[in-house]
């Protein structure tokens, strides 16, 4: 996964794309993937979607200038 992530960071960078917004999605794609492995484990889920949605609110309603 590291080395995939990595050639991915690469390949954004090489085409010119935000850094700061690769970085982002890597980390939600990492953490819906948590979410996906932990399985039936209904309070670990609650507690993981909770995180994921609390972060992409406040990166929804972050100014321009604190998102790049």
């Amino acid at each position: 996964m590291i080395s995939h992530t990595n050639m991915a960071m690469q390949e954004m960078a090489a085409k010119g794309l935000d850094p700061g917004g690769a970085v982002q999605a890597v980390v939600q794609m990492s953490l819906r993937l948590y979410a996906d492995l932990i399985g039936d484990d209904e309070e670990a889920i609650r507690q993981t979607r909770k995180f994921i949605d609390e972060w992409e609110r406040d990166l929804n309603d972050a100014p321009d200038s604190q998102t790049h």
